[in-house]
Order: C-alpha cells, then structure tokens, then sequence
C-alpha cells in the first residue's frame, strides 16, 4: 500500500475514533435526559394520584429510590454501548459504511428523545401541569429524527452506488 492510501487510511480510522467518542457521550446524554423524563412522568402521574400524604410520602420515596437505582443501570447500558459501538464503527471503516452507521446510531439517540419526551409532554398535559408550549421539544426531536432518517437514507444510497 502506498503512503497516501495509509495515510487515508490511518485518517478514516481517527475519524471513526472520533464519530465513537461523540456517540458515547451523545449515548450518555441521552440515557440520562430519558432517564428524566422517565421519572418526572412516574412523578406527574403517581403524585397526581396520590390520595393523602403518607400515600405522596411513600411514593416520593419510591420514586427517589428508583431515581437513584437508574444510573447504575444508565452506566451498565453505557458500557456495553461502548464497547458495542467501537466494533461496529472499527469494522465501518473498511467496508465504507462509517457515516451511514453513525447517522442510523444518532437517527436511534434522537428517537429514544423523541419516544420520552413525547410520553412525559402527554402525561403532564393530561395531569395539566404542562402548558402547550412544551410540545416545542418534542417537535423540535420530531424534525431532527426526520432530518437524520434523510441522511441516512442518502448515505446508504449513496454507498450502494460505489
């Protein structure tokens, strides 16, 4: 191989490097912004239930409990999607799908927003503790996972031609 294929070579794997490193941390914002909604939605809806204090106090407790239990199972998820995302970006590189395959794992991070942002704006609008500016977010997602799923598309065409 001459210099210039190595050196276009050593270049695609940094950048495959670099696309696992942006991806994990996505990952993590990710997993914890879910994670938050996920709680705030079992808040509205349990605490909305809640017949008497003691009932709200105990529930508040569970709430905290399964609050604090859930990053340890957002770093267990992290792990295994590191580990996960560095094969498959690694293998990427040679077979020349590396920007379709980063474009399908942010397509995923953006619609698991989507998914949790989406269910905690219907379950606080439905408990009327959420105004309807707060749909903006989950809209917002809505664009950004279409605008991805696009580009996506046109990567993999794109790569099938070649």
């Amino acid at each position: 191989m001459d210099q210039r294929g190595t050196l276009r070579t050593a270049a695609s794997y940094a950048l495959a490097y670099v696309l696992w490193a942006v991806s994990v941390a996505a990952s993590g914002v990710v997993g914890l912004l879910v994670q938050s909604a996920l709680v705030q939605m079992v808040t509205v809806t349990v605490l909305s239930a809640a017949s008497d204090q003691r009932t709200a106090l105990y529930a508040n407790l569970g709430i905290r409990a399964g609050d604090a239990w859930s990053y340890m199972l957002i770093g267990l998820i992290l792990v295994g999607v590191l580990v996960f995302l560095e094969y498959w970006y690694r293998t990427g590189v040679p077979s020349g799908r590396l920007l379709p395959r980063f474009l399908l794992v942010t397509t995923i991070e953006v619609g698991a927003l989507l998914l949790a942002h989406g269910a905690y704006f219907v379950v606080a609008k439905l408990a009327g503790v959420m105004p309807w500016r707060g749909v903006y977010i989950p809209a917002f997602e809505l664009v950004a996972v279409a605008l991805c799923v696009y580009l996506y598309r046109l990567q993999v065409r794109q790569t099938a031609k070649r």
